[in-house]
């Protein structure tokens, strides 16, 4: 049986953080081209921001890949950082 590429699991409380990090990073560069900035604002914290009762309900999966090269603490445009992982190829 060939394994998957990614372990799925439910997302845990430790997961919050970089889920909202990951959300809002996705939405303005996806985002950019459709929609002025103020309406990416206004959206970020209500219509497109985690709801972190459906972690609490386990019914929000995280899919973690199960190999990968390294992981990093990649500076965020905030000057925060978040450990990404980068992957390989996979098969």
């Amino acid at each position: 049986m060939m394994q998957t590429p990614f372990l799925l699991r439910h997302a845990r409380t430790t997961d919050i953080a970089p889920l909202q990090i990951l959300i809002e990073l996705s939405v303005r560069g996806l985002q950019k081209d459709d929609y002025s900035p103020a309406q990416i604002e206004g959206a970020l914290g209500h219509a497109l921001g985690l709801d972190t009762q459906l972690i609490e309900d386990q019914t929000y999966f995280v899919a973690e890949p199960r190999r990968y090269l390294s992981r990093s603490r990649d500076p965020l445009p905030n000057g925060e950082t978040l450990p990404i992982v980068r992957m390989t190829k996979y098969l």
